[in-house]
């Protein structure tokens, strides 16, 4: 919430830095602008906020796995490394 905020408040305050017939543009209406105040920064947080932290916890984890399987068996490690992209397969359509 706190990075939408402050997305929301750059983009406004860069808006107030426009030159005046910069508003007359019809793409630049006070509807259009308010609307984009709106859907872009929520758009952007939709993004980077859940979407990364899966990710990020998604890498973390395959790269832990790894190096525990590398410590107890590397064959063991070795597979599971030829079977990795079966795994991001999988799990790709899953999520769709």
């Amino acid at each position: 919430e706190g990075m939408t905020f402050a997305l929301r408040r750059v983009s406004f305050v860069n808006m107030l830095k426009m030159h005046v017939g910069w508003f007359d543009e019809k793409e630049n209406s006070v509807g259009a602008l308010t609307t984009r105040l709106s859907t872009e920064a929520t758009l952007v947080h939709n993004l980077v906020g859940p979407t990364f932290g899966v990710f990020a916890q998604a890498t973390v984890s395959i790269g832990v796995g790894i190096a525990v399987g590398f410590g107890f068996s590397w064959q063991i490690a070795l597979l599971g490394l030829v079977l990795s992209p079966l795994y991001l397969f999988c799990g790709m359509n899953s999520s769709k």
